[in-house]
């Protein structure tokens, strides 16, 4: 074997090991991405379950598919609290490329359930709908709408 045989076949290895290497950096990256897009949606819930402990009277709004009459005195805050959830399940539907499918699955079916449960939330989505993005409209449309 000729010295420029051998500094070919070094070459090819070099290379494939160099490819390995990037590889896997892309993959940790991947990982690295998907544990701070979960950190940052866990947040988020955070705050929001923090409001309702917070202001108890938002529970009913948000979890038993209670109505607001137009003259309630905390209507602001209801709404506020609709808004908030409205942002983070289109904030959740956005990273869809970041979070694996069976993942996404269940965050699927917990905006799904949310909205199943608020005729609040249903109906501020739907009043504003054109705020969101198309795939948070996609599984809102999934959502019998009643009002």
């Amino acid at each position: 074997m000729d010295f420029q045989t051998l500094l070919s076949i070094l070459s090819i290895i070099v290379n494939i090991i160099g490819f390995y290497f990037v590889i896997k950096q892309i993959t940790q990256q991947a990982l690295a991405t998907r544990g701070e897009t979960y950190t940052s949606m866990c947040g988020l819930s955070y705050e929001i379950l923090n409001m309702i402990f917070s202001n108890t009277y938002l529970y009913d709004f948000i979890y038993n598919n209670k109505k607001m009459d137009s003259d309630y005195e905390n209507k602001v805050q209801v709404l506020i609290c609709c808004e908030m959830i409205a942002n983070y399940c289109d904030n959740v539907t956005l990273q869809k490329e970041n979070i694996p499918n069976h993942i996404w699955l269940r965050w699927e079916n917990f905006i799904v359930g949310q909205l199943n449960y608020s005729f609040e939330l249903r109906k501020f989505m739907n009043e504003f709908k054109d705020w969101y993005s198309p795939e948070m409209n996609t599984i809102l449309n999934k959502v019998k709408i009643d009002y």
